[in-house]
């Protein structure tokens, strides 16, 4: 009986134990991110600008993990004005698309986020969050006008069904 509690009493410290840590170094580290069944994000991070410089370029590795075509429309946060995307050639694009389970990895020399007018000071080791607006599939929908179910008391609608914005948390690097 003494062996089976102490059998017992150790796996509960043990299982304790691997859960704080997951879900410590989950909040140490700003990545990966899944967006919940259609788009993982991972290997994210933001250059620190040069010195003098008012931008820079973000990168992530983006994996489509749906049925349909993604794209990625646009990027904004607090500490920028605005987002370009940017192609191999520095040519600016209108989105990225990732076909049904494409992954792309944002590289200077390739595809990546053009970030102008950055506002405040950036250091090394800073999370900053990035919005990025994603659409599932290739064509909006029709816009849904937002109401109000008095029954739940619930609101419901306002945009765009296949698109959402999700928030990433996003490192700054050297």
């Amino acid at each position: 009986m003494n062996v089976r509690f102490n059998l017992l009493s150790l796996l509960r410290k043990t299982l304790v134990i691997s859960l704080l840590t997951l879900i410590t170094q989950s909040l140490a580290f700003a990545e990966p991110l899944l967006i919940p069944g259609f788009l993982g994000i991972e290997s994210s991070h933001v250059e620190l600008p040069a010195a003098g410089s008012d931008s820079t370029s973000a990168y992530f590795t983006l994996t489509n993990l749906h049925y349909e075509p993604i794209l990625i429309l646009s990027a904004s946060s607090e500490f920028f004005d605005n987002a370009t995307l940017v192609d191999s050639n520095n040519e600016t694009l209108e989105y990225i698309e990732l076909l049904p389970g494409e992954r792309l990895d944002m590289q200077t020399t390739g595809m990546h986020f053009q970030l102008n007018n950055i506002e405040g000071s950036l250091a090394a080791g800073d999370i900053q969050e990035i919005t990025l607006l994603v659409r599932r599939g290739r064509e909006a929908m029709e816009y849904v006008e937002e109401f109000f179910d008095n029954s739940i008391r619930e609101t419901f609608g306002g945009g765009i069904p296949n698109e959402k914005e999700y928030v990433t948390h996003i490192s700054v690097r050297n």
